[in-house]
């Protein structure tokens, strides 16, 4: 397709087609369309749409399964083409218009004199191109993408985009893929995951031999793993292991909607862990890496001081091959607020009231919570805050509303 400008006239040439086709005309004295006759440029943006994309859904637990494109005869009608969500935002980058040196009629300019700013005058473009939207791949260098969309879910919501440096950030959306569950700086869509067993799909408790959200998957190697409101650590419900057992925290192939670890990249395991003492105090985790294995029972730097008989574990570990977190034997433990990122990356994590999705509790990059309080008019009332040494209350607040009788 080609389109030319003949005097005040815009034609469009389509091959095969004989006459040309006129598309559009423009009243000005100069027949004026390019740029050098074109009102002075303060800045310019543009953006730009995609229909194709790669719609990424968990197949196993995600509520947004069901939005998934059928593949059918007709690409339109089954939903994988005809959805436009943007893909890159760009910016023109140009050396604005230099200012004059101020001078007075009666003084000459010599070197050190002071700059004026002229409002009127300066801060123009000194060079502009319009963007080439009939084709992209001819954009210049001074359009510069200052980010990119590049992983989007099936129900249309972004999950992950680079910036301008093509540094990463991605999110994890939940409850119905109406919210945040976790947003990640320096992560890729496949680095990350976090769950707090409070979203879970339809009307599960127990959920047989794997449960997974949030990209987290736990697969125990004896018993069920159970959804819980027996304990909690942020939230109403945590994942309660039956004694004996052991949960292995699966890792994910290209395929799956699960974290995969990077070879060769350092990755940080954390969640709260709550059993009887003297399980914490003989060791209830291990690290399998390579042909290694790593007891965590004397390494007192893996867990922190017990806060409310939950202890929060952390750990670095870098090409595992199976992180597994075990229940005593005696008795059942609990498992809540569990994430993994990569080392270098920083990660906040959001805890929901499932029944009117007011934030409960934010988790932040150490995994210790700040807490809200709410009473029962919906108001905000208490905010407390973790820390390795206990929970402290840090704003508390309270309203009255008189009756009126009327």
């Amino acid at each position: 397709d080609i389109l030319s400008i003949s005097g005040n006239t815009i034609v469009y040439y389509k091959p095969g087609i004989f006459s040309p086709m006129i598309i559009g005309e423009w009243n000005d004295d100069n027949a004026c369309f390019k740029l050098d006759c074109q009102e002075p440029i303060l800045g310019a943006w543009a953006k730009t749409y995609k229909e194709e994309w790669d719609y990424q859904v968990d197949s196993k637990l995600e509520a947004n399964a069901a939005y998934l494109p059928s593949s059918g005869v007709n690409d339109y009608n089954s939903g994988e083409l005809g959805r436009w969500y943007p893909h890159k935002n760009y910016v023109f980058r140009q050396i604005a218009r230099n200012q004059e040196p101020y001078q007075t009629p009666t003084t000459s300019l010599a070197s050190g004199d002071e700059y004026m700013l002229d409002i009127r005058n300066d801060g123009e473009y000194e060079e502009f191109e319009l963007f080439p939207w009939m084709n992209e791949s001819n954009i210049s260098d001074k359009w510069v993408a200052k980010d990119e969309l590049t992983v989007r879910s099936a129900g249309g919501r972004d999950l992950e985009e680079e910036n301008a440096l093509g540094i990463p950030s991605a999110i994890i959306y939940g409850y119905k893929d109406k919210l945040p569950k976790a947003v990640c700086s320096n992560c890729s869509d496949t680095d990350f995951g976090f769950d707090s067993f409070e979203d879970v799909p339809g009307s599960y408790t127990t959920l047989g031999s794997t449960y997974g959200n949030g990209k987290i998957y736990l697969t125990p190697t004896a018993g069920q793993l159970t959804v819980t409101s027996a304990e909690k650590h942020s939230g109403y419900k945590s994942l309660q292991l039956p004694a004996g057992a052991t949960a292995t925290l699966a890792q994910g192939s290209s395929s799956d909607r699960i974290v995969q670890f990077a070879t060769g990249e350092p990755y940080l395991v954390s969640f709260w862990y709550k059993a009887d003492a003297a399980s914490i105090a003989t060791g209830s985790f291990n690290i399998v890496s390579g042909s290694e294995a790593y007891a965590l029972n004397d390494m007192q730097d893996y867990y922190n001081n017990e806060i409310d008989g939950w202890v929060r574990v952390y750990f670095e570990v870098t090409d595992p091959t199976s992180i597994q977190i075990h229940a005593p034997a005696g008795g059942e433990a609990y498992i809540d607020d569990i994430r993994v990122q990569p080392l270098v990356s920083s990660m906040t994590a959001y805890v929901y009231d499932p029944d009117d999705y007011k934030v409960i509790a934010v988790l932040d990059e150490r995994n210790y919570a700040t807490f809200f309080k709410y009473n029962d008019r919906n108001d905000l009332v208490n905010v407390n805050r973790e820390t390795e040494n206990g929970i402290y209350t840090v704003k508390s607040g309270y309203k009255n509303t008189v009756n009126q009788t009327y």
